[in-house]
């Protein structure tokens, strides 16, 4: 975590093909964390999002987002299948991303899935509230 004097920003992509929930959550990351940078891609979905990752790659793999929160239930590429293109590719060859899947899921089978990925740091049900966003970003 960053030292609470050093304000560079801390660059977020929200991987999430649901609107409301992409406003809800910038809005509360914004407050929870004053030197965040949420990035949507427009329409984002799973195979938007690798493509949009396989252009840092090229270009700067240095400037990969420092978290994604990843949805599950997404169209054309839902979250799984992201995880797999991300890993198969390895997009991020400096492995500075820290995935959180957040999800409305609530069904057990997949938090088990969640943990058998070693990138996915955890699991968190939506909506995103200040004390999660808080959690995550604690020293």
């Amino acid at each position: 975590m960053e030292n609470k004097g050093d304000q560079r920003k801390i660059s977020i992509l929200l991987v999430d093909d649901d609107e409301i929930n992409n406003f809800i959550h910038t809005i509360i990351i914004e407050k929870a964390l004053a030197n965040a940078n949420v990035e949507i891609v427009a329409d984002l979905n799973g195979k938007q999002a690798i493509n949009h990752l396989k252009e840092f790659k090229n270009k700067d793999p240095g400037g990969f987002p420092d978290y994604i929160f990843l949805d599950i239930n997404m169209p054309e590429m839902n979250g799984w299948q992201f995880l797999d293109e991300y890993t198969k590719r390895k997009l991020d060859a400096v492995k500075h991303s820290k995935i959180y899947i957040t999800t409305s899921s609530i069904y057990n089978g997949d938090v088990a899935k969640s943990n058998t990925y070693p990138i996915v740091k955890d699991f968190l049900s939506k909506p995103l509230t200040m004390e999660k966003v808080k959690a995550i970003f604690k020293d």
